[in-house]
């Protein structure tokens, strides 16, 4: 019998059972590969699809099932279910892209040392409540960091438990059934920081000549570096661009006359917000503008600031209230507190996440699916979903790599048997889903 088995031949004189009773898994299956004979007479009659088993207890009752029987039995399918969740629930840690310039002006000297504890704390409190963040210090000064070359990225990222560079026994799996070893749940591993270390860009570079503060121009030059958004920033991430300064950008300015009163000279305010322009470059930096924010932590006033000489950064502070962020007093509280303010925005920041996809153990005879929508977690509200390719839901087959949610971005990719979701069949928020089907083959005998 068990050479039967294996070689997916009827065994000469044996009555072969033809119950199969499929049992729904709710974790990703292990794929256990066996035929079921459905002829008592020995006929060549099997499943046309290996059958999608979940080691363990489904795989023990489909091999009791192929042990002998008193007489022949009728094949009789058993319908298979399982449960949906949305992408709203918090299966799916948000993400964020941490960019932290720090001015590279001398009188930022009495505030660098507040800085080697708290940029950790900053970053562990977005970890706590759920935010997968990758995180990288920049300089801002006169130096150029528009090249690789000139700032290269290697060895100055950190990252969140969610990335698979986190040791495996302090890993967090991002989602259920994630996997330690696959590549799409981390970054470089050339481009981690030593010890998983938060290094800080103050004074790398020679200290900038003092008035040529190239803030904006330093951040718009790297968050639009080929490198960068290849290899640092991810689509489906908030890019939360932070400023660290006592001081005002001077970037695409012209420097008064030596020896005068005379002012600085800007560029016009459309060079800024009209078509084209600097907000509207960041904003390109992502496929959906509204995953970019802006943040300012500098002076509002020109004043004594922490034992040195600070000027206000109104630039700065345009560009928060510009790109969906905010400003916080560098003067004011401590950089701690600064910090939890920025953290606590971008917690708050929605993310209507949407899924489209809806993975299932094993592959379903389409005939008999049947989809059942719970709007905003409702069991006593259900809907059922028509297969309709506009606003219902229609099966795709098995398919590799498939972005399973498609906003605000695609992602979340899997791999298995899919029934794909129109219109207002998609879930969101709380919304939830049951998928019940019996399995290919699945023709009850007479």
């Amino acid at each position: 019998m068990q050479e039967a088995l294996k070689s997916g031949r009827p065994e000469k004189n044996r009555e072969i059972p033809r119950v199969f009773k499929a049992v729904p898994d709710f974790l990703p299956p292990t794929r256990v590969l066996a035929r079921v004979l459905l002829s008592p007479s020995g006929d060549k009659m099997f499943m046309k699809k290996p059958i999608w088993l979940k080691s363990g207890l489904s795989a023990l009752l489909l091999l009791s099932a192929a042990a002998p029987a008193c007489g022949p039995q009728a094949f009789v399918p058993s319908p298979m279910r399982t449960r949906q969740a949305a992408a709203g629930t918090a299966t799916i840690p948000a993400k964020v892209d941490v960019v932290f310039g720090v001015s590279q002006n001398n009188s930022m000297l009495s505030i660098a040392p507040n800085l080697s504890g708290e940029i950790p704390q900053f970053l562990h409190n977005l970890e706590a409540t759920g935010w997968n963040y990758r995180y990288i210090g920049i300089p801002l000064g006169s130096s150029a960091i528009a090249t690789a070359a000139q700032f290269p990225i290697a060895g100055k990222v950190s990252v969140a438990r969610f990335d698979t560079n986190t040791p495996v026994a302090n890993w967090l799996p991002p989602y259920p059934g994630a996997s330690h070893s696959d590549p799409l749940l981390g970054i470089l591993s050339s481009l981690i920081a030593p010890a998983l270390l938060y290094p800080m860009p103050l004074l790398q570079n020679a200290p900038a000549q003092m008035g040529l503060e190239y803030g904006l121009r330093n951040q718009l030059e790297f968050v639009t570096r080929t490198d960068v958004r290849n290899q640092f920033l991810r689509p489906d991430a908030v890019l939360a661009i932070i400023t660290l300064s006592n001081g005002e950008d001077r970037s695409w300015a012209t420097a008064p006359a030596p020896n005068t009163t005379d002012p600085w000279i800007y560029p016009s305010q459309a060079f800024y917000d009209g078509n084209g322009g600097v907000y509207d470059q960041i904003r390109n930096v992502k496929l959906n503008p509204s995953l970019v924010k802006y943040y300012s932590i500098v002076s509002h006033y020109n004043r004594v600031c922490r034992g040195a000489g600070s000027w206000s950064g109104l630039r700065y502070e345009a560009h928060a209230q510009a790109l969906n962020g905010r400003s916080v007093d560098i003067c004011e509280g401590s950089i701690a507190n600064a910090l939890t303010s920025v953290a606590d925005d971008i917690r708050n920041t929605p993310l209507p996440f949407r899924r489209n996809f809806l993975i299932i153990p094993g592959e379903p005879n389409p005939s008999t699916i049947v989809v059942t929508k719970y709007p905003n977690g409702d069991q006593n509200a259900p809907e059922t979903i028509p297969e309709d390719s506009n606003n219902g839901w229609t099966y795709a087959g098995y398919l590799t790599n498939q972005h399973t949610i498609d906003s605000p971005i695609a992602l979340d990719q899997r791999t298995g048997y899919m029934i794909e979701l129109h219109g207002t069949a998609k879930l969101t928020g709380f919304d939830y889903a049951d998928v019940n089907y019996q399995g290919t083959g699945a023709l009850t005998s007479q």
